[in-house]
């Protein structure tokens, strides 16, 4: 049995050691990411897209979030006309989704983060970036190149929005073939559903 003082100090070193051997911080121990983005999302709301660049959590490259973090920075800058910084963060983005395309061949450094979140909280597991949103950081380059009168840059953005896109409907083709299949034994159609 452990001693009352002894079990309440497990009770603090356990998150602390998890949030040092993490790649997460104190403040996502307590809150997830959505919380702290409120005064962000209260200056993009009210216009002001530079106070709310200045509000996103700072995060290190070593983060959980660090990915998202740099497409909001991204987005957040090409909404205030900064069009160069944001190509920046975008990039670095980008070359976050080329690290986690790489990581995820290797599952076991996956899975061990997975099994520190089962033991903390879901603020432990990295953001994947999804497909989608990787579409649309190359079509946010793309239109920043765009304004910075960078026509070839912009192209093979378009391009990589592009590959981005094929390699998720062939990810996915499995799951839409089974999807249309059930829509058939319903007596639905492709062409109903377009026509409602």
């Amino acid at each position: 049995m452990l001693k009352p003082r002894f079990a309440k100090i497990l009770i603090i070193l356990i998150p602390l050691t998890l949030v040092g051997c993490s790649s997460m911080n104190l403040n996502d121990l307590f809150s997830g990411y959505s919380k702290q983005m409120q005064a962000s999302r209260s200056a993009q709301q009210a216009g002001d897209f530079t106070k709310a660049e200045a509000a996103l959590p700072n995060v290190g490259s070593g983060h959980n979030n660090y990915g998202l973090n740099h497409l909001e920075k991204g987005r957040l800058q090409f909404l205030a006309n900064n069009w160069s910084n944001s190509q920046k963060n975008f990039e670095i983005a980008h070359q976050q989704i080329e690290a986690q395309d790489q990581a995820a061949k290797i599952q076991i450094s996956k899975g061990l983060k997975q099994a520190g979140a089962v033991v903390s909280n879901d603020n432990a597991i990295a953001y994947h970036i999804p497909s989608y949103e990787q579409g649309m950081l190359h079509t946010y380059l793309a239109l920043d190149y765009l304004y910075q009168g960078k026509l070839e840059d912009a192209l093979v953005e378009v391009r990589r929005a592009n590959l981005v896109q094929e390699r998720a409907l062939k990810e996915h083709q499995d799951e839409l073939f089974e999807a249309q299949e059930e829509m058939s034994k319903q007596g639905i159609s492709g062409d109903k559903l377009n026509s409602a």
